[in-house]
């Protein structure tokens, strides 16, 4: 009885494997088309092809069947246990392309930004996700449909994220599990002769390096307010004067900043100032100094009392408390090179202008 038993549930294995082995595989291409900045698209084209080959059907199948336990970081190779127990390590990964100094209060910002692991799984959602819009350049989005059958009998239908370029996975299932494989990208573009410049996504050292520099660079900003921080013994010397409301390294040229260098913007006050008047010192790194403050001290009281005694100006603060009046000082003046090269230009273009005026002389002489 307990063979009989035993052959009885064997043979049901069998035959329900029997009947879920797929026997076809339909891909179909659709192609959807939207302007820039439209919320709907619609569907431009359609294309359809059959697998029917049993070892290409089975190749296929048993990678999109393939099991996800693991994270998705964990299946690239990143391995998160290294990650939370030596941060500090990865900081030498940045290609450092904005020149960090990495003083001591950004290394220990940035280590707390490299051990979160949520960083690491945000960034590289964004590394899949690139290309999976419409933009000015970009009319149209794919999308790939995978039907795999047992003769009439739909199994399972894996569709592929919708995308204008970039990967087409995560291929997700029925049941909303998600693929992540190469492998299956080239088949089909095997299936439709098509040649995408895809290569192979990132994985282990070269994809930690790159979601380092992502994590890196998606904190610039405040990495350059910190950056202030290694000139904190200069910028304490204003405070026999100021009260320093706030420091921090100026991020790229600015409206005010030319081609100067690194240049650090300190927020001053004082009760010479009214209340909603403040001074912005602009100070450029000299060497491993900030400029010296002394031309700020020398020139800021008359520069202050000057802009407070405007009739307008004072007015408008006086009725206006909530308004904000900042006073630029540039190194040693109160207005930099860039402004003064906007009004008064240089021998360069001088000579310009006078060549030009002069080429109108042949007009006159046609005339």
């Amino acid at each position: 009885m307990k063979n009989f038993l035993l052959f009885f549930v064997l043979f049901i294995s069998i035959k329900t494997y029997s009947q879920n082995d797929a026997t076809k595989i339909e891909i179909t291409k659709v192609v959807y088309s939207a302007s820039f900045g439209e919320e709907s698209e619609n569907l431009y084209k359609v294309f359809s092809k059959v697998i029917s080959k049993k070892n290409e059907i089975q190749n296929l199948y048993k990678l999109l069947s393939e099991k996800n336990d693991e994270s998705l970081l964990s299946k690239f190779g990143i391995d998160t246990i290294s990650i939370k127990n030596n941060p500090e390590k990865l900081i030498s990964l940045y290609d450092n392309r904005n020149d960090v100094s990495w003083n001591k209060e950004q290394r220990n910002f940035i280590i707390k930004e490299l051990s979160n692991i949520s960083n690491y799984k945000e960034k590289q959602k964004e590394y899949f996700d690139n290309g999976c819009c419409y933009s000015m350049h970009n009319y149209y989005r794919n999308q790939y449909i995978i039907k795999v059958y047992n003769n009439s009998t739909l199994l399972n239908e894996y569709k592929s994220r919708k995308f204008s370029y970039g990967y087409k996975f995560p291929w997700t299932d029925n049941l909303g599990n998600k693929i992540y494989n190469y492998k299956i990208e080239k088949i089909v573009e095997d299936v439709f002769n098509e040649n995408s410049k895809n290569k192979q996504p990132l994985h282990d050292d070269e994809l930690l390096k790159y979601l380092v520099n992502k994590i890196i660079e998606s904190n610039i900003n405040e990495l350059y307010k910190l950056s202030a921080y290694s000139y904190i013994d200069d910028i304490n010397g204003l405070k026999s004067n100021f009260k320093v409301d706030s420091f921090e390294e100026v991020y790229g040229r600015g409206r005010y900043i030319w081609d100067e260098g690194k240049t650090i913007k300190i927020s001053l006050h004082n009760d010479e100032m009214l209340p909603n008047v403040n001074i912005q010192f602009l100070a450029e790194v000299v060497g491993k100094k900030l400029y010296t403050k002394d031309s700020l001290l020398l020139k800021y009281k008359r520069i202050v009392e000057k802009v407070q005694n405007i009739n307008f100006v004072k007015n408008y603060l006086s009725q206006n408390p909530e308004s904000k009046l900042d006073i630029y000082f540039f190194n040693n003046k109160p207005i930099n090179d860039y402004d003064i090269d906007g009004v008064n230009k240089n021998p360069a273009e001088w000579k310009k202008q006078d060549d030009y005026i002069k080429s109108l002389d042949f007009y006159k002489k046609i005339t």
